[in-house]
């Protein structure tokens, strides 16, 4: 390797060469252009950068300001400038940055029009390239003669304007070929820079990153069909405008992959496929045979004839269909209302037929209410029971005993129609009002097997008129359920029963179709469809009797009675839903059974008190005027509303 040159031992004009070294590094600072020097270690000693073929005297004598005398002498400097020439003449002495130690003519020339261009020897250091001679080759720039003796570098401050302000832009153009060892380039890595009157053309380098800076600027703007500012498109990403990518390719794996795979097919793979799709063939096939089973199990109802098909129509209350209960007894539930063949108590308007809760005070004054007035509807022959407490009542304030405080009106059919066995389907909307009931149930006509509850009751609907922040189940509950046993004391109703809610809406709020199917192998009740059931038993399996599982004995006050089943007389499992039941219709106020919980919702009564309806008519303001009739709602609003009824009968 050869010994890089001794820079401190030049010629005898050493202090003159160090000023031209330091006058080149101003002029390229000035000019703001990096000073570049190849390394030293790998560059011969005996090969100057800059040949002296490379010099051309300049034509323009221009005096040195630092030394006429010494300028030329000493070392000259390889410093790369974009729209600088720099041309170093004279002879002598070899020296390793191409001068000699005699005076030599060195000048800076001006860029207007052309000026001469530079050439400088490889930098050791520059990464290989495939081929260089594919790489641009600048404009020729004409000699502009050799430059007077005696004088030296022209200084860059004798100039009327700054050389770095006539360069205006920068167009680049590189290509993807770049500098090796041996070849002729520019510092920057690609062709030599070219000074030209508009600026300095780039040779290529795309190691270079403002030249690559430079390609994608360029890229992005012929790519640009819409135009616009050409300045943002460089602040926006552009698709278009990267770089012609080679797709990445692993250095590692070598050659083509082999797949056996692909040669020949594993049978195992065969076989899971096949059992896949036989698997999956298998599910399908065995949930259709458990959809079909489910759909075959489904009693069927069979076929019905209709009885009822009433939708008000006409304008008033059918009498061949519907007859008013008028009585005061509460009908076994202990509820508070009187319940009349009044006009303002049931009435049809506009195709709807509407049972509406007055009050009793409106016909006999507040007074006759708590004290004093007898109520007997057998004397006036408007009572519909056949037994006498049931159509008496008297006041009496010293006794807490009270006119039943309310009206309403109850529906039945039981001297028109009634099946055994068949369909039943009431279109309705619950009332709205704290402690209203509407009911809409099927009775026995005939008692077969005894009292209530012994010949059996169903309810297709039971609610309330609480709003539904009431916690025992306001108007977004409907209840269904059974009443069945041998005694009051052991009716089995809390074994069939079940309740539907309301999530969205209310039933006060919009009709809803409440229906029963019932033959003698099963029995449903639904809400608008078949499939949103509220309750549903078979009778295929047990009977009445071994489903409630009653004691043998039970106790009648002191005495202890033998249990007899009361349905051993059918041979029918649904006994005693096994004989003709009527359809009923009504609204009741309040009750003493349980159906309103005590404690629950600020109940203004106790069930077992003796004073229970006297209690309720002391909190008139708390439901009349809070509930019933605030902001100032209709009649038809505690109201319930019936649009239509339906009733098939088996046949």
């Amino acid at each position: 390797m050869s010994t890089p040159p001794d820079i401190s031992s030049g010629s005898a004009s050493g202090s003159g060469s160090d000023e031209q070294l330091d006058l080149a590094q101003a002029s390229a600072s000035r000019l703001g252009l990096p000073l570049q020097r190849p390394s030293l270690g790998s560059t011969p000693s005996t090969e100057p950068l800059i040949s002296p073929g490379d010099i051309s005297p300049s034509t323009t004598p221009v005096h040195n300001p630092f030394n006429a005398a010494t300028a030329g002498q000493g070392r000259g400097s390889a410093s790369q400038a974009k729209g600088l020439t720099v041309n170093v003449g004279g002879g002598g002495s070899a020296n390793p940055f191409g001068g000699s130690n005699r005076s030599s003519r060195s000048s800076i020339s001006n860029p207007s029009p052309t000026a001469p261009k530079i050439r400088i020897n490889d930098m050791p250091n520059s990464p290989p390239s495939e081929d260089v001679s594919q790489a641009p080759t600048p404009p020729a720039v004409p000699d502009a003669g050799p430059a007077p003796a005696g004088q030296g570098l022209t200084s860059p401050f004798n100039r009327s304007s700054n050389l770095r302000n006539s360069i205006n832009s920068i167009p680049a153009s590189p290509t993807n070929k770049r500098a090796s060892n041996g070849s002729t380039t520019s510092v920057l890595g690609g062709g030599a820079a070219v000074v030209t009157a508009s600026g300095v053309e780039v040779g290529s380098g795309k190691n270079n990153i403002a030249a690559r800076r430079a390609l994608r600027m360029k890229q992005a703007q012929s790519t640009d069909s819409k135009g616009g500012n050409r300045y943002s498109n460089y602040t926006q990403p552009n698709k278009n405008a990267g770089l012609n990518r080679k797709a990445f390719q692993s250095t590692r794996l070598k050659g083509e992959i082999y797949k056996p795979w692909l040669e020949q097919k594993d049978p195992a793979l065969r076989w899971a496929r096949w059992i896949t799709i036989g698997s999956i063939v298998m599910g399908f096939a065995i949930a259709a045979v458990i959809c079909w089973d489910g759909y075959r199990s489904v009693p069927k109802l069979g076929k019905v004839c209709n009885l009822i098909n009433e939708d008000f129509s006409s304008g008033s209350i059918d009498s061949s269909i519907f007859q008013h209960e008028v009585r005061l007894d509460g009908y076994g539930y202990g509820s508070f209302q009187w319940t009349t063949n009044d006009a303002k108590n049931s009435y049809v308007k506009d195709g709807v037929l509407y049972i509406v809760p007055t009050l009793t005070s409106d016909d006999i004054g507040v007074d006759a209410i708590t004290n004093g007035h007898t109520v007997n509807l057998t004397a006036d022959g408007t009572c519909t029971s056949t037994n006498v407490s049931n159509c008496v009542a008297v006041s009496n304030s010293s006794q807490l005993t009270i006119i039943n405080p309310v009206k309403t009106a109850r529906l039945i059919t039981k001297n028109s129609h009634s099946i055994k066995y068949g369909k039943v389907e009431v279109k309705a909307k619950f009332p709205t009002g704290d402690w209203l009931w509407p009911r809409i149930s099927m009775l026995p006509v005939n008692n077969t097997y005894g009292a209530w509850p012994r010949s059996g009751q169903i309810n297709i609907l039971g609610g309330r008129g609480n709003n539904a922040t009431y916690d025992a189940r306001g108007v977004d509950y409907a209840q269904s359920d059974l009443h069945w046993g041998p005694t009051v004391d052991l009716d089995r109703q809390y074994l069939t029963w079940g309740y539907r809610e309301q999530r969205r809406t209310y039933y006060s709020q919009k009709y809803h179709t409440f229906g029963l199917e019932w033959n003698d192998q099963f029995m449903w009740t639904y809400i608008d469809s078949r499939v949103a059931q509220v309750i549903s038993y078979r009778f295929n399996k047990e009977s009445f009797w071994s489903r409630g599982k009653f004691p043998t004995t039970y106790t009648n006050n002191t005495e202890v009675i033998k249990l007899i089943n009361p349905w051993l007389a059918s041979s029918e499992n649904n006994a005693p839903f096994d004989q003709p039941f009527y359809l009923m219709i009504d609204l009741a106020v309040g009750s003493q059974d349980g159906w309103f919980p005590d404690g629950t919702g600020g109940k203004p009564w106790i069930d077992q008190s003796g004073s229970a309806m006297s209690d309720f008519w002391a909190a008139k303001s708390k439901w009349w005027d809070s509930s019933w009739t605030a902001k100032g709602a209709k009649d038809e609003d505690r109201a319930f509303a019936i649009e239509s009824v339906k009733m098939w009968e088996k046949c």
